[in-house]
C-alpha cells in the first residue's frame, strides 16, 4: 500500500468542512509545534501523524501504511526510503554534484 499523498490528506481535512481542521489548528489544537502536521506530510512526526489521523478518525497506519506495521505498530526508526527529500536522497545529489 501506497501513503496518502498531501493532497488527498489536504482533501480529506477541507471535507470536513470546517476552518477548525486546517493543519495549523490542529498544530494548535494538540499543542504541536507551528508547521508539525505540514511537515507529517512529507516526513515522519509520530505526534503530527496521530493528530491528523484522529481529526479524520481513521488509523494513522492507514494513511501512512509506509510508517506502520499490518498490526498498526510504529516502525522504528522510520526506513530513510520512506521520507520525501530523505538524508540518503540529499546525499545521493551531493555525491552526483561532486
Amino acid at each position: 500500500m501506497r501513503n496518502w499523498s498531501p493532497n488527498k490528506i489536504r482533501q480529506a481535512l477541507a471535507g470536513l468542512k470546517s476552518p477548525i481542521f486546517s493543519l495549523s489548528a490542529i498544530d494548535r489544537c494538540y499543542g504541536l509545534s507551528a508547521g508539525a502536521c505540514r511537515q507529517a506530510l512529507i516526513r515522519p512526526h509520530r505526534k503530527a501523524e496521530a493528530a491528523i489521523a484522529k481529526t479524520l478518525n481513521v488509523k494513522p497506519s492507514l494513511i501512512w501504511p509506509n510508517r506502520y506495521l499490518p498490526s498498526g505498530e510504529r516502525l522504528s526508526p522510520i526506513p530513510t526510503a520512506y521520507y520525501n527529500g530523505s538524508a540518503a536522497s540529499v546525499e545521493c545529489q551531493k555525491s552526483k554534484a561532486a
